[in-house]
């Protein structure tokens, strides 16, 4: 199958590596990545598609969580790879 990509909705950047990838520390992988902080109520359309599609591929660990300090937003964690 393959990958499938979901367009979320307006959100706010949380320690963005946008400029340069990710390439030092523990987690380091080469990537550019950020956390997107995005109302639950605008993303629950995003929730969906992406909860049915780890559910068909029996993936369990999921992207995304509920803000702890605010329960009405959702923090998405996403990178790329450098595309062209």
């Amino acid at each position: 199958m393959a990958k499938k990509f979901v367009m979320l909705p307006a959100g706010i950047a949380s320690y963005p590596h946008l400029t340069s990838a990710d390439v030092h520390g523990k987690f380091a992988d080469g990537k550019y990545k950020t956390k997107v902080i995005i109302d639950a109520e605008a993303a629950a359309e995003a929730i969906a598609e992406i909860t049915a599609v780890a559910t068909e591929k029996g993936v369990s660990k999921l992207p995304f969580k509920v803000d702890p300090e605010d329960e009405t937003k959702v923090i998405f964690a996403v990178k790329s790879k450098l595309w062209f």
